[in-house]
């Protein structure tokens, strides 16, 4: 009887997994309403008609969760209204079935993998503080993973590792490129600040085992030597070598005749090698794939068609790509990314010399800056802004389209070294004459151009040039690239010829006006074994104390704080100073209580003056403890990881009858991006 029900187990066992692996096949060849269809049937399991038998896993977690990632990609991929939020419902779900399970390696997983799923659902809800919360809280969940589940054995020991290789491998390649104000919270959270050789091992070793997650860990893999190196500004060559492989075998796996994810990753490759016709091939074969039905993919397929004829300086072509990709939006009545897509057809056409074209693109940026809409992106932001220089007779169509192919699209690397001289050529003709301010952003996009092309001679000659208007000239215009460009490829170039602190010390004057420019500073300063001064400062604090922190505002800007609890109450009163002494009461005096998790708030500061925070420490829960108040102020997306709060060893001495705590606040205030 026993070997019968052991049996049983494992018949069961093996059924679920071949469903699994369907699911997932599904999810790689676009197929994601049959994928959610499998996962759907596998967590809708009834146990009282269909009751575990002994040495049977309760596996509706784990169906749940893959559901919830295959209908957030379908959901996103096909601009449904409410994907997000119905998406973070179907995680939280999947978690709670998951506690339903007995104890075993993969119920760790389940847990630990929602609670990092649906942190990043939150993020991109813009609900920062706590998505970054829930993406900590996996940590407990996986921690011990290395030392158990990697030596998982019996009929679960290959899908648990697999599972478990690909869990650490992201967490570890996510920690270790963290900038400094999240990475805080991650040290707090985990004890350790990652580690990116380690991770990328861990992935290569789950996708090279085979296992149930090896299609996972290889799109990261790929995806990190494709797109992300290119976002931090590190060199890709052997990470290419890599690729190559991992596309490759993507063939033998979904057949070299079936585009899948990998396929856009293919043609980025080919892009980065400077094969822009085998990029484009790639990109309309995933694109007949796609058709009309995943809408957001067709969006991205017609963007990238864009950018590789930008980076084959085909401005004309690259417009019509541009126009096709903002109708996706139009069409299902999305707003966001219409006048960051029309602005950028704008500039192209503009710089093809189809002035007739650019304007009406330009209107329709103007019709979408008058629509009602109060939570316009980064990106569209940026469409908004330049169109308000176009207006003032301020734009140089050439010199912002090669700076937006210098940093937001990332152009620069599909472009060979003749064709990066060739627009920084077209850079320096269309500024002669031009304003002071587009004459620095103009040193920077060659600069550049020329570091990218291999020259670091050329480059830092133009680079000096342009530092040495620092301090006499005041741009008219945040410019993405600017002085803070020009101390970037300084920087580089130094870097690359081991003058470390020249390097360091043209890093330290990046004011983190642009968030890729101050994610790569954040890295290289890492590869080359310095740190950014630390953004927190320790501050006593004791139960019945009132603590006031300024921060000095110089312009007008939004700035942003967040902060966490553990184990006591604070009230919290935020005051807007004018220079003239005036107070403006931004938020009037309310308690937060411990278990809120994280709390965050802005202002729109009209110009300068001081921000005052006024914290009230009311009580103790947990006198024993010592806890930590963390605050930062913050104006980048990737600066808004609160640095979670840690119970330290308690103090010996006594302050008016409470136990003494010391708290960290994070002071500094900086533009949004």
């Amino acid at each position: 009887r026993s070997s019968d029900l052991a049996n049983e187990a494992e018949r069961r066992w093996d059924k679920a997994m071949d469903e699994m692996r369907v699911g997932i096949k599904s999810i790689f060849t676009l197929d994601l309403e049959e994928s959610a269809a499998v996962f759907e049937k596998g967590m809708a399991r009834d146990l009282e008609t269909d009751p575990l038998v002994d040495e049977e896993y309760d596996l509706r977690g784990s169906f749940g969760l893959m559901n919830s990632l295959a209908a957030l990609l379908h959901g996103l991929a096909s601009l449904a209204d409410d994907q997000l939020r119905e998406c973070q419902d179907r995680v939280w779900r999947a978690e709670g079935m998951a506690q339903l399970d007995k104890e075993w390696d993969g119920k760790n997983i389940v847990r630990g993998v929602c609670f990092l799923m649906g942190g990043v659902v939150q993020c991109m809800q813009h609900s920062f503080a706590k998505g970054v919360w829930n993406i900590l809280r996996c940590w407990p969940f996986i921690s011990g993973l290395d030392k158990t589940a990697l030596h998982a054995t019996g009929r679960e020991g290959m899908v648990v590792r697999s599972a478990a290789l690909m869990t650490l491998g992201v967490f570890n390649l996510i920690i270790s490129i963290l900038p400094p104000a999240m990475l805080k919270a991650a040290t707090f959270m985990t004890g350790y600040d990652g580690d990116r050789a380690k991770a990328l091992q861990m992935l290569e070793q789950c996708w090279q085992e085979g296992g149930m997650l090896s299609c996972f860990a290889a799109i990261v893999r790929a995806g990190f030597a494709i797109d992300t190196k290119t976002f931090l500004g590190e060199n890709q060559e052997e990470e290419r070598k890599f690729a190559h492989k991992i596309v490759n075998w993507s063939k033998e796996v979904f057949s070299q005749d079936t585009p899948s994810l990998f396929t856009g990753l293919e043609a980025d490759l080919h892009a980065c090698e400077h094969r822009l016709d085998e990029a484009k091939d790639c990109m309309v074969r995933l694109q007949v794939t796609v058709g009309t039905k995943l809408k957001a993919l067709n969006l991205v397929t017609h963007y990238k068609l864009a950018t590789y004829n930008l980076a084959g300086l085909n401005f004309a072509e690259s417009v019509g790509f541009f126009e096709s990709a903002y109708k996706v939006h139009m069409q299902v009545e999305r707003r966001a990314m219409v006048p960051f897509m029309a602005c950028y057809a704008g500039l192209a056409a503009a710089a093809a010399g189809d002035a007739e074209r650019s304007e009406a693109n330009f209107k329709i940026v103007q019709e979408y800056k008058e629509k009602p809409k109060k939570n316009w992106g980064r990106q569209d932001q940026y469409a908004f802004a330049v169109l308000a220089s176009r207006q003032e007779g301020n734009l140089c169509p050439m010199l912002e389209l090669a700076e937006c192919m210098c940093l937001r699209s990332r152009v620069v690397n599909f472009m060979t070294p003749e064709q990066l001289k060739d627009l920084a050529g077209r850079v320096a003709e269309a500024t002669i004459g031009g304003s002071q301010s587009q004459q620095v952003a103009a040193y920077y996009v060659r600069a550049e151009c020329y570091e990218y092309a291999g020259d670091g001679e050329t480059a830092m000659k133009i680079a000096t040039e342009g530092l040495a208007l620092e301090g006499t000239v005041t741009c008219d215009r945040a410019w993405e690239g600017g002085f803070d460009g020009l101390h970037w490829v300084a920087a580089k170039i130094h870097a690359c010829r081991t003058e470390i602190p020249q390097a360091t010390a043209h890093l330290d004057k990046i004011t983190r006006g642009s968030i890729v420019l101050s994610f790569r500073a954040t890295q290289l300063k890492k590869h080359m074994g310095a740190q950014f001064e630390d953004l927190y400062r320790t501050i006593a604090v004791g139960a019945g104390t009132t603590v006031v922190e300024d921060i000095a505002v110089k312009e007008a800007r939004k700035v942003e704080w967040d902060f966490m609890l553990e184990g006591y109450s604070v009230d919290l009163r935020v005051v807007w100073v004018k220079e003239s002494g005036e107070e403006i009461e931004v938020e009037a005096m309310s308690r937060r209580e411990f278990d809120d998790g994280p709390v965050a708030g802005s202002y729109d500061a009209p110009g300068p003056g001081t921000l005052r925070l006024i914290f009230v420490i009311i009580r103790f829960l947990f006198p024993r403890k010592k806890p930590e108040l963390a605050s930062g102020v913050r104006g980048h997306w990737w600066q808004c990881f609160s640095s979670l709060a840690r119970a330290a060893v308690p103090g010996s001495e006594l302050q008016n009858g409470h136990r003494p705590c010391r708290g960290v606040l994070g002071l500094g205030a900086a533009t949004v991006g």
